[in-house]
């Protein structure tokens, strides 16, 4: 368990020696310049996150669509090519994608109905197969999910169990460009990721000056509620930032000079 604040290793520790002390050496502080999530592969895992599709490695995708009603989760075979009989490429992309699907279930943290449009397949076989497959993917989930047969079109329709919200929703906010009809990135996490992109830019350097241009609600959220970033990026890796607004720029870009 990797933590890169100092004050709560500390606290952390001091809880651990208290009540399970044997699990004391387990927990780490983090000590490096380059961000926690880039250290460790969670921004990129997270950016993939918010993205509609879903490629898999047989060349195939999945594209998931969140809307208000239910989860809707198309499979495309893509571009994969292999193999002689159609019907058992179909069948393996479907099983492949039964898989994923069930891993960002639990990624994006989807919940409510869900509908996965698999491939369609003539084989009763195949299709008794597939749900085996996925019924087997879903029971590793901690949410308790229940998937229906697999439909005449291919259709599988499942409940997942709702507990928090889901990802897209914790770290995107509705559009103002299109009137909530699509999705940006929220001023709290462009100003992360701002901060990610100054530590990157640094490189370990000292007294490092930067100017940030975003659009003004990341501005007033960095010179107020988020304040504290800038103040740490001076204190912690002596960075001195001025952050410049850019009315025209659209909410989730930013430029740093």
């Amino acid at each position: 368990f990797w933590i890169d604040d100092t004050d709560g290793y500390q606290r952390i520790v001091e809880f651990l020696d208290r009540v399970q002390p044997e699990l004391t050496s387990k927990v780490k502080l983090y000590r490096r310049q380059l961000d926690i999530f880039d250290a460790f592969g969670i921004a990129a895992e997270l950016d993939q996150a918010l993205q509609p599709k879903v490629w898999l490695r047989s060349g195939g995708s999945l594209v998931i669509e969140q809307t208000e009603a239910l989860v809707a989760i198309d499979v495309n075979t893509g571009r994969y090519v292999g193999g002689a009989d159609l019907e058992d490429t179909v069948f393996r992309i479907n099983v492949e994608a039964a898989r994923e699907v069930a891993r960002q279930l639990r990624l994006r943290n989807l919940g409510g109905i869900v509908v996965v449009d698999f491939i369609d397949m003539e084989d009763e076989g195949h299709r008794e197969a597939l749900l085996a497959e996925f019924t087997t993917a879903l029971a590793r989930d901690r949410a308790r999910s229940l998937a229906g047969p697999v439909g005449p079109f291919g259709l599988i329709q499942l409940t997942r169990k709702r507990t928090e919200r889901s990802l897209e929703r914790a770290l995107t906010q509705p559009c103002p460009t299109c009137e909530g009809l699509g999705r940006v990135k929220s001023p709290e996490t462009v100003c992360l990721e701002i901060r990610r992109a100054l530590l990157r830019e640094a490189g370990g350097g000292e007294a490092i000056e930067f100017a940030v241009r975003a659009h003004p609600e990341v501005v007033r959220m960095l010179s107020g509620e988020l304040r504290g970033i800038l103040v740490e990026l001076k204190e912690r890796h002596g960075l001195t930032v001025r952050t410049l607004e850019a009315p025209d720029f659209h909410p989730a870009r930013f430029e740093v000079d």
